[in-house]
């Protein structure tokens, strides 16, 4: 049985890729925001073959991978190790897909697209954009390689509306006209 869903937008879909690029020295940051995320976005769907509408960059940044850090850190490398042994970065990308209208509000058709979207980020062996990097470098073309994909789902939460009503009492008083005589 499909259940209709409203939502026009997927959950967020997480990719994490390794690079060889690496980042300044000179930076205190362990991350470098990247600042051309629609230009991103249709870089990803032009690679994917998509429509050009599908694919919106939520967030996107390069991190550091030096093997200094904590071991939860570490352990996240693993994945990446061979690409990021040199010292190279990581890039980690946060999508939003939109569903085609021919899905409407069915939620199988839906899945399925995620689903596909998911795999075809995953099999992407290598991807070369041009990355806007938000620390004086500018625009580097980066060469990525997958690391991993992941979809984050969102946090549903009802919306309570609470309705105050305030009754006002009105007294009234009727007073009569007496005569005195």
């Amino acid at each position: 049985m499909d259940i209709a869903s409203d939502s026009t937008e997927s959950d967020v879909v997480g990719a994490e890729y390794a690079t060889s690029y690496q980042l300044s020295s000179a930076s205190d940051l362990s991350y470098i925001p990247i600042k051309n995320l629609q230009e991103l976005g249709s870089q990803i769907a032009t690679a994917l073959n998509v429509d050009q509408n599908t694919i919106s960059v939520v967030t996107a940044q390069m991190n550091a991978t030096s093997t200094t850090k904590s071991s939860v850190r570490r352990r996240r490398q693993t994945s990446c190790a061979a690409e990021t042994a040199s010292g190279g970065a990581r890039a980690e990308i946060r999508l939003s897909i939109r569903y085609p209208r021919r899905c409407g509000r069915s939620s199988a058709c839906k899945a399925t697209f995620l689903e596909t979207i998911k795999n075809l980020l995953a099999t992407m062996a290598v991807f070369s954009p041009i990355l806007d990097l938000d620390d004086g470098i500018g625009r580097v073309p980066v060469s990525l390689k997958i690391c991993h994909v992941t979809v984050e789902k969102r946090e549903r939460t009802a919306t309570t509306i609470k309705t105050i009503t305030t009754s006002v009492s009105t007294t009234s008083t009727t007073t009569g006209n007496v005569l005195w005589l």
